[in-house]
């Protein structure tokens, strides 16, 4: 009985330890699943209105093998589609625009449409990133 306990107490700490490459891998696997992914699109129409976005969450993920942020909010309306993310890299500070579009003629609920988008870290921040800009907030990772 002593040497079963003595076996637990010392297996327990080994097993509960996860390495990090491994907890980056279990979380590029449930990345592979992220609800509301949009691809931002530019506008397909001569006649709309640019909205704002509200973002809510913003982290690093590992898809493909490569650091991206998964950025997650939501769209002013069910009709809006996400626009073209516009970045800019200012003394190695990472500054991202977002705002989302929708047809002049559409009418559309006012409700909230939850979206997440995966934008690539540009290599010359990628290293120590640990804050990003999005439409001028302060978004820590």
């Amino acid at each position: 009985m002593k040497s079963i306990l003595i076996v637990i107490l010392i297996l327990m700490p080994a097993v509960s330890c996860q390495s990090t490459e491994n907890a980056i891998e279990q979380h590029e696997a449930v990345s592979l699943n992220i609800p509301n992914l949009h691809e931002p699109k530019a506008p397909d129409t001569p006649d709309f209105v640019i909205q704002s976005v509200y973002i809510d969450n913003v982290e690093i993920v590992k898809k493909e093998g490569v650091q991206k942020l998964l950025i997650q909010g939501n769209l002013p309306t069910p009709c809006c589609t996400l626009n073209k993310t516009e970045e800019t890299i200012t003394n190695g500070y990472l500054f991202l625009t977002m705002r989302a579009w929708q047809a002049k003629e559409s009418i559309c609920a006012q409700v909230l449409k939850p979206f997440s988008y995966l934008h690539p870290i540009p290599e010359s921040v990628a290293s120590g990133t640990e804050h990003v800009y999005i439409n001028d907030t302060l978004f820590e990772l």
